[in-house]
């Protein structure tokens, strides 16, 4: 048998046909005999009286109901969306239901159908159809009881199609709301700002892809019954993951902001509620809410609010979709079955790729690669567009330096320790340090521990001997101003990294738990953008531990555990200084990678230090005895460079070069302020210059 073509090439001529099939109704009543009473409260409806339509009628009619017939690959062969038919389809409308749209439509697009339904009820001011009409007009073989009215399914269906009404009764107004009505004749939508059904932007390279066969696998076979969550870093790709598994399923998405949409009043909260749910019944669109907050005690009303929503959209098939940060703070995840699928950050080599796709185009100065970018910094793919943005407005042509590149993606990661450490600006290079060479080529070497780790961890996959942290841990010992600071800043310097003095005196507490929080704080922050962290004075947190006597030394050594643990598994770089080694807990040595002894400077190298002191732009006289000062005073480098500073304000308040007058003054002054006794002979034959102080 051949199949009949469609008649209704268009949405327009479509609705005009259902128009034309409600006219048909109206003038019949119109032209018939007074119609028997329809309704009783308590008992179901009288059957109206069949009427037989004219044969041209007829014919039309017979083409509109083979059009609810057609089958829905029928309507994709042609091409053409039918918007009401669509509807039967996927939501299984009642006959009663589709008449109820067919009488709002016709009254929205026919001005003769208002007037002979104006005339049918001989109300000629008639502003809108109501139910007691609708039902003039309906013709059925079978009785409508009062619960096919009023019950529950048919609320829920009028709270989609038509204005929203406390009530539903015969009186109920049948007037199509704006978004059913745009989707009936076919016109686009403006959706509220906080929900769209794009992404900010699709990925410029496949990412996760050892995810995707999960996630379209969870997201194909799972029931609207169980809500689908998906945790991961912010902007680590969430929804574009989601994004990608719809589109592979051929099923769209809304996206609704939950920040935006869970900071409206309760009355706003409830109305943009049925927004959601018309959207997503009309589109057939999953929803997902992105960005999950954590809702305050004050605000646990929008969870029944939420959970009554996730309630009707299951209702019609439609499944919900969630995304945060992390599983724990979801709170209504106790109340429903969900699947949870964590997005990991991207890998190396997705990461490097995302680089070189956002700044294709531009190249690198020196030797410099973007695997180094990708090793030192953990980005989300968020992060490394708006860092490569960023490199780009700041750059001067298409040549981008190594410092450029890490100084944007540093402000990505804002780190957020001034309660708890203080961040250093490196100023010292290998020039400014005065150590043994052998000493000072052992710390270069251990830095090469940090530079060459994408090679040794990821190219020759040491990773997979050594899974448990990757980062690097050196220890400095030494007396006190002998530049473990110093080479501490020497370090940052030398991997074009961010330095953080941890402030012990902050981390450290006296209240049960609250070290470890502390400490807890100071990693994951450290994490987010791959900082160095320089834990000053470590006798605080890893003296040797003692035996357990009362409850303050267990948790004493529970929180030197803590720390131990912590250090292990971080993946970036943690530098610790002590003056006294020996009081170093055993257990803490034996897992420092690197444990450097800073001698105190000797004779040759307190000569060296007194030269460094001063800049050459210094005005100095030409015969300062540095021999002298480096002979006569066995002091570290902190205190030389103490006595040149002081030294120089005393020059500078006289109005007069530096010279020994002001640097003996300025020793005496300073080792006296160290609790030193100090003789004349001290001084050799500048001991004039302190006559009378002495």
């Amino acid at each position: 048998m051949q199949e009949k073509t469609l008649p209704f090439p268009t949405i327009g001529q479509y609705n005009l046909a259902i128009c034309h099939y409600v006219q048909l109704q109206a003038d019949c009543l119109l032209s018939a005999p007074q119609p028997t009473k329809y309704m009783e409260e308590e008992n179901p409806i009288s059957v109206l009286p069949q009427f037989q339509l004219p044969k041209e009628q007829a014919s039309l009619l017979e083409e509109q109901l083979y059009t609810f017939a057609l089958k829905t690959n029928r309507t994709a062969k042609t091409g053409i969306f039918l918007p009401l038919y669509t509807l039967i389809h996927n939501r299984k409308l009642s006959r009663l239901q589709v008449h109820f749209i067919m009488v709002a439509l016709a009254w929205e697009y026919s001005p003769s159908f208002c007037d002979t339904l104006r005339k049918l009820v001989k109300n000629p001011s008639l502003g809108c159809v109501d139910m007691n009409t609708a039902l003039l007009l309906y013709r059925t073989h079978s009785s409508l009881s009062i619960q096919n009215l009023f019950g529950k399914e048919m609320k829920e269906f009028f709270s989609i199609f038509f204005h929203s009404t406390n009530t539903l009764d015969r009186n109920t107004k049948i007037k199509l709301n704006p978004r059913a009505l745009s989707y009936l004749i076919g016109k686009e939508y403006a959706l509220p700002y906080f929900m769209h059904y794009k992404i900010e932007e699709e990925n410029l390279i496949p990412l996760h892809s050892s995810l995707k066969e999960d996630g379209i696998s969870i997201y194909k076979n799972s029931s609207a019954d169980t809500v689908i969550l998906y945790t991961g870093k912010n902007g680590v790709g969430k929804k574009t993951f989601i994004k990608e598994m719809a589109d592979h399923l051929d099923k769209e998405v809304l996206f609704v902001d939950s920040n935006l949409f869970f900071s409206f009043s309760k009355k706003e909260f409830e109305a943009y509620k049925n927004t959601i749910l018309q959207e997503s019944y009309f589109k057939n669109a999953d929803v997902c809410f992105f960005d999950f907050p954590v809702l305050p005690p004050q605000e646990q009303w929008r969870e029944a609010i939420l959970l009554n929503l996730i309630h009707q959209l299951k209702c019609y098939g439609i499944k919900t979709l969630i995304t945060a940060d992390e599983l724990d703070y979801i709170s209504i995840l106790k109340y429903m079955d969900y699947i949870h699928l964590n997005i990991p950050m991207p890998t190396i080599e997705e990461q490097t790729k995302l680089w070189e796709s956002h700044l294709k185009g531009y190249s690198l100065c020196h030797s410099f690669h973007f695997t180094e970018l990708s090793a030192k910094f953990q980005l989300t793919p968020k992060q490394i567009k708006n860092a490569a943005y960023e490199a780009k407005i700041l750059s001067e042509d298409c040549t981008l330096s190594s410092s450029l590149l890490q100084n944007c993606c540093y402000n990505q990661t804002l780190v957020n320790l001034s309660e708890i450490a203080q961040r250093i600006n490196p100023v010292f290079t290998w020039e400014d340090l005065v150590l043994p060479p052998s000493l000072k080529q052992s710390i270069r070497q251990s830095c090469n521990h940090i530079k060459l780790k994408n090679i040794v961890y990821n190219e020759w996959q040491f990773s997979h001997r050594f899974s448990y942290g990757t980062g690097v841990n050196i220890l400095f010992a030494g007396a006190p101003g002998t530049g473990k600071t110093m080479l501490a800043q020497v370090i940052a310097k030398e991997l074009e990294m961010e330095l953080y003095r941890i402030d012990l005196s902050a981390v450290v507490s006296k209240y049960i738990g609250e070290t470890e929080k502390n400490l807890q704080k100071v990693f994951d922050e450290a994490k987010k953008s791959s900082v160095i962290l320089f834990f000053d004075e470590m006798d605080s947190l890893f003296g040797k531990r003692s035996e357990t006597q009362d409850a303050h030394d267990k948790y004493a050594n529970m929180e030197t555990a803590y720390l131990l643990q912590k250090i292990e598994s971080y993946n970036g770089i943690v530098l610790m200084a002590t003056n006294y080694l020996t009081n170093i807990d055993d257990a803490f040595i034996r897992r420092i990678h690197f444990i450097f002894s800073i001698p105190f400077p000797s004779e040759e190298n307190r000569l060296l230090l007194w030269k460094q002191s001063f800049p050459k732009e210094a005005d100095m006289v030409n015969d300062i005895d540095f021999p002298f000062l480096a002979h006569k005073f066995e002091i570290s480098g902190a205190i030389i460079k103490n006595i040149a500073l002081s030294g120089a304000f005393m020059a500078a308040s006289e109005h007069q070069p530096i010279s020994m007058n002001h640097l003996i003054k300025a020793a005496y002054l300073e080792l006296s302020k160290q609790g030193k006794i100090l003789l004349k002979e001290d001084f050799g034959q500048y001991a004039y210059i302190l006559e009378g102080v002495i």
